[in-house]
């Protein structure tokens, strides 16, 4: 419900007459421009806890704008704060006031921003960081003014110095600013001084490091007929040797022949003297010499062994030696001009048979077959094979005594599968050769129990290899006929062979796998001697059932 004239909520109320008076409307919130229906000079307060604002605040109508809005303005924040009406600034009086919608704007200058919205009551004033710098990057590390100060300091061979608002850079008295050379002197330009090469030099710079390098048409080192020499100090010594002198002066050196003397050039045998300035130097038997320029060349004929050949590889010659060593069971002696070659002890020279001895001939000794025996030979191996018979190469095999006993059946008119019966054991066996043979044998002790019926039965046997379906061998282990002798328990029992020959086939791992089964009958068992209408382990644990797999030469 409204209020009319002044509100309780303030001190001094009005005396006067009403008329006229428009009334306090209390709002849930903050006007909005929506709320149109209010006369210019209307009055709202908010209520307690408003969806909007604060409970207290004093809201006037002041107009309505060109889109016929009104213009709400807030006199007061809450019922204890008082609105701000004027803002006085750093230039002092008159204050800065409202414009006719109620708002005072806090605008920033150069390198200042504002921010801040309604509902909001803060203002942030801030630096604009994209004007005003407040941060300094020097070549390592950065710098933040304090107290909107920045010292810019000298380093190394730098001092600073300020007055009003310039500073001055100095480079230190030990930093050279001109640079002497041989002839003249050179000052920076632009902080850069230019070091050039000049003649027989160049000069190349790289980080902190200049290099002066001499070209390559200026001499470091000095060939002669016999070793290098190297200048010293910027010296190099060139002195004459038998029959030379040197003298120099100012730029030019003097290599003088002395007079000739008689040289002496002495042989194996003998020596010889230079006639006319020539030594002839002639070939003996097996070489011959040339010459060109200022070599002579001695060469051995071509009758000479140079390289060596052997079984394995190529030797020479080296400071005029072989060496001619023995390898594997042999051995060498060397006298005079021969070399002998001799077979260690442990090189049989004479192989004995169960009858007479055989020497080889050639290096070369016969192993051939003799009655039902042949061999053949392949790299360094000679094989001896038996011809004419098979012998076994290896057996795996396996045996139970455990008590099986079941109700499972096996077919007996078409071939068993490997889903049928129960599995017994299993025997893995690897061949050594894919054309030898395999000889599979199965034992087994098994037993059918009937009850008193007098049907066909019988109890089964197969043997499986690997993942196959079919099975590759079965018999029946025992079997009962129909009698007259109705009505009463029976049971059959009896121990059976199972045996299978095939080609092995591959040289990897094979499994071959016993199922036992039934056909009619109740139960059966393997290892299991019926004691009464149960089966027992029969022998008390001595009864046994195997497998065996045998593999024998083609």
């Amino acid at each position: 419900m409204p209020t009319f004239g002044i509100p309780e909520a303030i001190p001094l109320k009005y005396l006067g007459p009403e008329a006229g008076i428009i009334p306090i409307m209390a709002f849930p919130r903050r006007p909005l421009t929506t709320d149109r229906k209010y006369p210019v000079g209307q009055f709202v307060i908010l209520k307690k806890n408003p969806s909007t604002g604060i409970e207290g605040e004093l809201w006037y109508l002041s107009n309505f704008d060109s889109s016929g809005d009104p213009v709400w303005i807030q006199f007061q924040s809450s019922s204890s704060v008082g609105a701000v009406f004027f803002l006085e600034t750093d230039d002092g009086a008159p204050a800065v006031g409202p414009d006719g919608t109620g708002t005072i704007i806090v605008g920033g200058g150069t390198g200042i921003i504002t921010s801040g919205q309604d509902p909001a009551t803060t203002v942030t004033i801030a630096v604009d960081t994209s004007v005003v710098t407040t941060q300094y990057d020097a070549d390592a590390g950065s710098a933040t003014p304090t107290a909107g100060v920045i010292i810019l300091a000298g380093g190394t061979g730098i001092t600073t110095s300020a007055a009003g608002n310039t500073v001055t850079f100095t480079a230190a008295a030990s930093i050279p600013l001109t640079f002497a050379g041989d002839a003249g002197t050179a000052t920076p330009a632009l902080n850069t001084i230019t070091i050039a090469g000049g003649t027989g030099c160049s000069t190349s710079a790289a980080a902190a490091t200049l290099t002066v390098n001499l070209d390559a048409a200026v001499p470091l080192t000095f060939t002669s007929d016999a070793g290098i020499a190297t200048p010293a100090v910027n010296n190099l010594n060139i002195v004459g040797g038998a029959g030379i002198a040197t003298s120099g002066a100012g730029s030019t050196i003097t290599v003088t022949a002395l007079a000739p003397t008689t040289l002496t050039f002495n042989g194996d045998a003998g020596s010889a003297t230079p006639v006319a300035d020539t030594i002839t130097i002639a070939g003996g038997t097996l070489c011959s010499t040339s010459a060109a320029a200022a070599t002579v060349t001695v060469n051995v004929d071509s009758t000479v062994a140079s390289t060596f050949t052997s079984d394995a590889g190529i030797a020479t010659a080296a400071v005029n030696n072989l060496n001619v060593l023995g390898g594997t069971g042999c051995s060498t002696t060397g006298a005079g001009s021969t070399i002998t070659v001799n077979v260690d002890a442990s090189v049989p020279l004479t192989f004995n048979a169960d009858a007479g001895s055989a020497t080889p001939a050639l290096n070369a000794i016969s192993i051939v077959g003799g009655t039902n025996v042949n061999t053949s030979g392949a790299g360094s191996t000679i094989t001896i094979n038996a011809a004419g018979t098979s012998f076994s190469v290896q057996q795996k095999r396996t045996s139970t005594t455990s008590l099986f006993s079941a109700a499972t059946t096996m077919a007996s008119l078409t071939i068993p599968q490997n889903t049928d019966g129960t599995e017994i054991i299993t025997v893995t066996i690897t061949p050594t050769n894919a054309a030898n043979i395999l000889v599979i044998e199965a034992n087994v002790m098994a037993g059918i129990y009937n009850g008193a019926n007098d049907n066909y039965s019988a109890v089964c046997g197969a043997i499986f290899q690997d993942a196959t379906v079919n099975a590759i061998a079965a018999t029946l282990l025992n079997q009962h006929k129909p009698s007259s002798g109705a009505g009463a328990d029976w049971a059959s029992g009896s121990s059976s062979n199972l045996t299978y020959y095939m080609a092995a086939g591959t040289t990897s791992a094979t499994t071959f796998k016993l199922r036992v089964g039934m056909v009619g009958g109740s139960n059966w068992a393997v290892n299991g001697r019926l004691n009464g209408a149960v089966w027992a382990q029969a022998f008390n644990g001595v009864g046994r059932t195997s497998l065996i797999v045998t593999e024998y030469t083609s």
